[in-house]
């Protein structure tokens, strides 16, 4: 059941995910042309589907921590997935977390309407709680601990500096 949640959850992030890399780049574009209209939508549609990745997140991690510890945490490690394996390496992560910086920075200067005002403000609250929330479910099955990624530095650092 863990790992069926677990797969599930996942598989439907990378579909949300694709859906939202396609948003934030209209959105973009429609924010540099001052399309209000199109931006606004792109912008609401966003926060939307960021709200339904977090939830996809809670149904991915809705199981005990002893099968996190057990059957989960091992299969992302050697051998089954390289040394310091981290979904941050995954390249629609990376879009997706870069389009949101540009987002930021294109949306600041830029003289919005209220709507989009507000579908922006609805979007970095949708940001905000992803997370938060992600750093909950993390603290769920790893109390005060480190990463896989943060274990794999650790080590390289402990044989760097014998």
């Amino acid at each position: 059941m863990s790992v069926t949640r677990w797969k599930v959850g996942h598989h439907l992030f990378h579909l949300l995910l694709s859906i939202m890399n396609k948003h934030s780049d209209d959105a973009l574009a429609a924010l540099r042309e001052e399309d209000w209209h199109s931006a606004t939508s792109n912008i609401a549609d966003l926060a939307s589907l960021l709200d339904s990745a977090t939830a996809a997140m809670h149904y991915a991690s809705d199981f005990p921590r002893e099968s996190y510890e057990g059957i989960i945490r091992p299969s992302m490690e050697p051998p089954w997935m390289p040394s310091g394996f981290s979904g941050i390496f995954n390249q629609d992560h990376q879009i997706f977390e870069s389009n949101l910086r540009e987002l930021r920075k294109v949306s600041r200067p830029l003289n919005t309407t209220g709507e989009c005002r507000s579908a922006l403000k609805q979007l970095w609250r949708a940001q905000s709680k992803n997370r938060r929330d992600h750093r909950k479910i993390c603290e769920k099955f790893v109390p005060g601990g480190d990463s896989i990624l943060q274990q794999h530095f650790a080590k390289n650092n402990e044989k760097d500096s014998d």
